[in-house]
């Protein structure tokens, strides 16, 4: 597999699929879309207003035989919503919807990675506690064939 290729393709694709996305943002009180990170949030971390909202493409697993390569890629939202715990579901909802109606639209990403159905995505319970900051993650699956090879 072309790892480093898909994840670039990946940041691309994300970043121009959720471009007309408005989500607020702690750090400046504005509208934008979500800030895209590979691999992790900068070293300020979770707590660092300046990150969110934001998207996190990492590598989760992988595999490859001869003729394809297959990979699994992790998406994590997260979304800040102080306003009330309805409109942090709503937005969270419509990340998702973007993400998902995009990889349904566009099905093959870099020209040569295709995305494999079923995307799935999951939110962890917060628990009973107000949380400024909601976090989903979304689980997708990419195959590459590879090149027939001569013996």
């Amino acid at each position: 597999m072309k790892s480093e290729e898909l994840m670039l393709a990946l940041e691309s694709w994300i970043v121009q699929t959720m471009a007309g996305l408005e989500l607020p943002c702690p750090r400046s009180g504005h509208q934008g879309p979500p800030q895209v990170y590979l691999h992790a949030l900068p070293d300020r971390g979770l707590g660092d207003q300046t990150a969110w909202p934001f998207i996190v493409a990492r590598l989760a697993s992988g595999k490859t035989d001869e003729e394809r390569a297959d990979e699994t890629v992790m998406l994590g939202i997260g979304v800040y919503a102080p306003e009330d715990q309805r409109l942090a579901g709503l937005l969270t909802a419509r990340c998702l919807d973007t993400i998902r109606a995009g990889l349904l639209r566009d099905r093959i990403i870099g020209k040569k990675f295709e995305v494999v159905l079923p995307v799935s995505f999951a939110a962890p319970e917060p628990g009973r506690e107000w949380h400024d900051y909601h976090f989903v993650t979304v689980e997708t699956h990419w195959k590459y064939m590879l090149p027939r090879r001569s013996l």
